[in-house]
């Protein structure tokens, strides 16, 4: 569902059904999937990162 394309923001994550094998999006630095409002994915290589993990922290009203 994560490789689709698809970009969902956090006031929606409701609306988005749940992962049949959540390691799918799971850290590819701390291998959790912790805080799923922080989770980003690499368009080059598909594999999900929090923002924290690799020093890119997503902040309200920063794009």
């Amino acid at each position: 569902m994560l490789n689709s394309g698809t970009l969902v923001c956090n006031l929606h994550l409701d609306q988005v059904p749940l992962l049949p094998n959540s390691d799918e999006a799971a850290c590819g630095t701390c291998s959790s999937l912790g805080d799923v409002n922080n989770i980003l994915m690499c368009s080059k290589c598909g594999q999900h990162y929090h923002g924290l993990c690799v020093g890119l922290a997503v902040q309200p009203g920063m794009y």
